[in-house]
């Protein structure tokens, strides 16, 4: 795949049509690298191709569901522009692991405007993973699975005590 490192949106385009190559020949699209940006066109490369209802359950410890981010589609904006595509229902998107000082107020805000679903570890402990995933299957064929790997905070003993 060639893409286009200082233009976002055709780069986008390049891995949406590699995607939906992949997708279109009966074969499971895998995709590894690159920022959280690109799971907006990955699944927008398997929407395009079918017409099947698409699940997402986006393992990430940050809500990626900002509409831009500094005026453009990138790392913190894929669940957003992903359920907006007629295939992948809001619904349906399920965010877990979401928590932290990090998660952004605007993209919780989002998140629950679009009635999507954030499930913090606290709450994958109580409801559990079969519920989760019924999230996300309910009455969609397929599901994407993105993993966003964040790098642990290193907070040094005793940095927080007594600020809680």
């Amino acid at each position: 795949m060639f893409t286009i490192p200082a233009n976002i949106e055709k780069g986008f385009d390049q891995i949406s049509r590699s995607v939906s190559h992949v997708f279109s020949s009966c074969s499971l699209p895998i995709m590894i690298g690159g920022d959280h940006s690109i799971g907006f066109p990955c699944v927008r490369g398997i929407a395009e191709f079918t017409s099947k209802k698409i699940g997402i359950v986006h393992f990430d410890r940050h809500a990626d569901i900002q509409k831009k981010d500094l005026d453009e589609r990138m790392h913190t904006t894929p669940c957003f522009h992903s359920t907006n595509l007629p295939n992948v229902p809001t619904k349906n998107l399920v965010q877990v692991g979401i928590g932290g000082w990090q998660v952004p107020r605007e993209a919780v805000k989002v998140a629950h405007e679009c009635e999507t679903n954030i499930i913090t570890m606290s709450d994958m402990e109580k409801i559990g993973i079969d519920k989760t995933a019924e999230m996300a299957w309910d009455g969609v064929d397929m599901a994407y699975l993105p993993f966003d790997v964040d790098k642990p905070v290193n907070i040094p003993h005793g940095e927080f005590e007594g600020k809680r």
